[in-house]
């Protein structure tokens, strides 16, 4: 059964990144750096991020990473949540 690692970006007030035991310590750290955590854990990410379509290195670090995603980009007027 796979990890789901939630991006700080779906949630303001998400409890990780940062949250006891998990390795990536804060929700500032570069998306390549946290990327490869997640790629190295096998977890599978949730985020957020309308502009991945568009940045060829952000696409570039999911694949490099192995990371398996959810990526919400756009879904109309609802919020992260109905989107969800």
């Amino acid at each position: 059964m796979p990890t789901f690692y939630v991006d700080a970006s779906v949630r303001d007030d998400i409890l990780y990144p940062g949250a006891q035991g998990c390795p990536v310590t804060t929700p500032n750290v570069p998306d390549a750096v946290w990327l490869n955590i997640a790629g190295a854990q096998d977890w599978v990410v949730v985020m957020k991020d309308k502009r991945v379509r568009t940045r060829r290195w952000e696409r570039e670090a999911l694949a490099s990473a192995g990371v398996g995603a959810f990526c919400m980009t756009a879904a109309g007027n609802y919020t992260k949540w109905q989107t969800l």
